[in-house]
């Protein structure tokens, strides 16, 4: 699942898994409003339990990455945030085993593999428009299982901080130093333990003070942690 927003209007562009096709949610101008439900047009590309999905804008153009479990990685091309008939393209990565989610962040993709203990990690070569290249090797996590990750700058330490999360030995949450660059071979840190069944991770920061915290799903549980960059 992927929220953006665009021109004060914010949507959810959820990937499904037993279709063929993106579902969109408009909320217009406030999340608090009953949305409005797009499914955009299908592609068989799509069809194959698609599993994770990562949404950014480059000039005026919106793209869409998708993965899914045929170990595939799909881009959607939108002319605007609106569009329904995206340019759907295979993108050919090798590599996947069976992909949870991905990441794009300042022109690097990250997929946390499932059935291999990696991170495989992109680089689009200064547009999301061309085909990426693999930056080998892959990030070791040591883990398999591995589920989400994002990551931010930290501007106080200069460096680059990611999280990533792991169903194996009982559920784990890992910290991820790239240091002061993305193609940094990054260190790991395990924070957090025997969590059961942690899926969903996302790093947000707070406007006001500049703070991240990292949100944990947990099964139905949502988990904050605060101050997780300093």
């Amino acid at each position: 699942m992927k929220l953006v927003e665009e021109n004060g209007e914010f949507f959810i562009f959820l990937p499904n898994a037993g279709t063929n096709y993106i579902t969109r949610y408009d909320f217009g101008n406030s999340l608090n409003n009953t949305p409005t439900v797009v499914n955009l047009n299908g592609d068989a590309l799509l069809g194959t339990f698609a599993s994770g999905m990562d949404l950014v804008k480059e000039g005026n153009k919106w793209y869409g990455f998708v993965t899914t479990y045929a170990n595939q990685l799909i881009r959607l091309e939108f002319d605007s945030i609106k569009q329904i008939n995206p340019i759907i393209t295979n993108l050919n990565i090798t590599s996947l085993a069976n992909p949870n989610s991905i990441r794009v962040f300042e022109g690097y993709g990250f997929i946390p593999n499932n059935q291999t203990a990696e991170i495989i990690r992109l680089d689009f070569n200064g547009s999301y428009a061309n085909i990426p290249s693999i930056i080998a090797p892959s990030i070791n996590t040591g883990l398999f299982n591995n589920f989400s990750f994002d990551i931010s700058f930290d501007c106080s330490s200069g460096k680059y901080i990611g999280y990533t999360s792991s169903l194996f030995s009982g559920g784990i949450i890992s910290k991820v130093d790239f240091g002061n660059s993305l193609t940094n071979t990054p260190v790991f840190t395990n924070v957090l333990t025997a969590l059961g069944f942690p899926l969903g991770l996302q790093l947000v920061e707070e406007k006001i003070t500049g703070i991240f915290f990292l949100l944990l799903e947990i099964l139905l549980i949502t988990i904050k942690l605060e101050k997780v960059l300093t």
